[in-house]
């Protein structure tokens, strides 16, 4: 079994588990002052340290996706996936690939500032998007995205696909399901600024980007069958 790219000293626990078990704890942990959804310290230290294909291992473990859907999302192979996590084909290491890399998964340029830095707190401090511009915003009235479109025009746009595929629709539940996680870690208003740019992210996937109608159904299906 390989050793985990992130500590590289224990080994992942299961073979396709893109980490150790401490390490993908580590990986969905997060910062005060998160810039994205995955913005964790073992993220920022692979970056510090230039450990490029531990990036993409420390994303997958956060996200829990299958390399299946990561690389369907990335445009890389299941195979060169594999490569790449363990750093076994050195295009990761191409800028970039990885700046391509880092507009598929949504995350921000200014997250890739420990590497160009060498330094764990490069990324720059910055408080929610609400307090920046002076808006004051009850997240309980929030649901009427009036708000939230004021506020998200003022954040640079992340790129979106030419299709949506069911695996950007895992990738969006799972920025969901860990922005709900860190809600009890670091409170609501310091994830107001990247939960308001997945919510970009989400809205202009749904008017820019083609997607089959069987996907919006399923999602539709899925939606409606939970509980409120």
């Amino acid at each position: 079994m390989r050793t985990c790219p992130a500590c590289r000293t224990a080994q992942p626990s299961r073979l396709g588990d893109p980490l150790c078990p401490a390490c993908t704890d580590a990986a969905r942990q997060t910062v005060p002052h998160p810039l994205w959804p995955f913005d964790s310290p073992l993220m920022r230290r692979v970056l510090a340290e230039v450990n490029v294909p531990a990036v993409v291992a420390v994303f997958r473990a956060a996200t829990g996706l299958p390399q299946s859907d990561l690389a369907a999302m990335v445009g890389w192979s299941r195979a060169a996936l594999g490569l790449y996590e363990h750093g076994q084909r050195g295009a990761v290491f191409d800028i970039r690939v990885l700046l391509g890399f880092a507009d598929a998964v949504a995350m921000p340029r200014e997250a890739l500032l420990p590497l160009v830095l060498g330094d764990t707190d490069a990324a720059p401090h910055i408080e929610s998007a609400a307090s920046e511009i002076g808006t004051d915003v009850d997240r309980r009235s929030f649901g009427g995205l009036a708000a939230g479109a004021a506020l998200a025009v003022m954040l640079p746009e992340a790129a979106v696909p030419s299709r949506a595929t069911a695996s950007h629709v895992k990738y969006l539940q799972a920025s969901l399901n860990n922005l709900w996680a860190q809600d009890g870690t670091v409170g609501s208003g310091a994830l107001l600024r990247p939960a308001l740019r997945q919510w970009q992210l989400a809205r202009r996937m749904l008017m820019q980007s083609s997607y089959s109608m069987r996907l919006a159904l399923a999602r539709l299906c899925s939606r409606s069958s939970k509980p409120e």
